[in-house]
């Protein structure tokens, strides 16, 4: 059992401490537990064996006021001891009181992974070339409050980071959420723990903690980089049926001209897509291809544009979004 102990991590975080911390203290009363109870049962068990000389029972004694009260009373203390140190825990491991230094909305399907930084910025998991997806890397600065939103668009997944000693379910239909604090830079590995289906197995993913140049550094070249194509006047978008998900995330228009857009929806779920300056000004909308529909086919038209970075999204089912570039 010692042996055992002594490979669970420290943990990379300010919080996994604190769970650590409590770890280490349940470890010990259990330890001083296992020994005491173990060593009374064997020196009960040696000092008053039977013996070829003793004939019929021994003296029974019954009633003993001292022993009743000290295994209520010792047990009692001990379990509200415990309750009392895990709730403080756990109130300092899920505290919100500070605003978070970056946000990422951590979207699990089957069986893969989404970090949506917002402004316009998502990682999503590549693909090999023989189609198979690669572990998707997200990179979070280090000695800074992240903040990790969680949804699921299909079954319940499980968001674990084994070296942060933290596990949170994805849970479609709710936002569960927490902060970490991540102290130590390096890469860690994190999985889904929770079996969500045929590739379960599949859905691993990267954290690295890096100084705040070089994160800032990298999210200004996974922009660049993450939408790119000819520029087209006549784009096309579509929703496959039953999912809330668009075919694509990026939509490359021509500057400084006028885009006609057609949007189809395979049924399932009602959608439409709004085009906005950015995601924090939602409410500014130049185009749109109109109002939710259930399913079917609309067309509409976007306005001119200059060039620059734009964002698209499903108003019924805002996790639906990508990038709408104009070149």
């Amino acid at each position: 059992m010692g042996l055992l102990t002594g490979c669970a991590p420290t943990g990379g975080s300010v919080e996994s401490r604190e769970i650590g911390d409590f770890y280490n203290v349940v470890f010990f009363l259990a330890l001083v537990v296992f020994v005491g109870v173990n060593g009374a049962l064997l020196y009960f068990v040696t000092k008053y064996r039977r013996r070829p000389t003793d004939v019929g029972m021994p003296p029974q004694i019954h009633g003993s006021t001292i022993a009743e009260v000290t295994w209520t009373v010792l047990p009692a203390l001990l379990v509200f001891g415990l309750f009392g140190m895990s709730w403080s825990s756990m109130r300092s491991v899920d505290r919100k009181d500070e605003p978070p230094n970056v946000t990422v909305n951590v979207q699990g399907y089957q069986w893969n992974w989404e970090f949506d930084y917002g402004n316009n910025f998502k990682v999503k998991a590549k693909k090999d070339a023989d189609g198979k997806p690669l572990v998707p890397l997200m990179k979070v600065p280090v000695g800074e409050r992240i903040r990790f939103v969680l949804t699921s668009d299909n079954v319940i997944h499980s968001f674990f980071l084994p070296e942060m000693l933290f596990k949170r379910d994805v849970v479609p239909g709710r936002l569960n959420q927490f902060d970490i604090t991540i102290d130590s830079a390096g890469l860690y590995k994190g999985q889904c723990a929770e079996f969500c289906g045929t590739d379960h197995a599949l859905m691993n993913f990267q954290l690295q903690a890096l100084n705040r140049a070089d994160f800032e550094a990298w999210v200004k070249d996974e922009k660049a980089n993450s939408c790119a194509g000819e520029p087209a006047g006549t784009l096309e978008l579509a929703s496959p049926p039953g999912q809330i998900a668009y075919d694509k995330d990026c939509l490359v228009a021509p500057a400084g001209q006028p885009v006609k857009l057609t949007y189809t929806n395979g049924g399932g779920q009602p959608h439409n897509v709004l085009v906005v300056k950015s995601e924090k000004e939602r409410g500014t909308l130049f185009g749109k291809s109109g109002d939710p529909i259930p399913s079917g086919t609309e067309t509409g038209e976007i306005a001119a544009q200059p060039a620059g970075q734009y964002f698209f999204f499903c108003q019924v089912h805002p996790v639906m979004n990508g990038t709408y570039k104009v070149q």
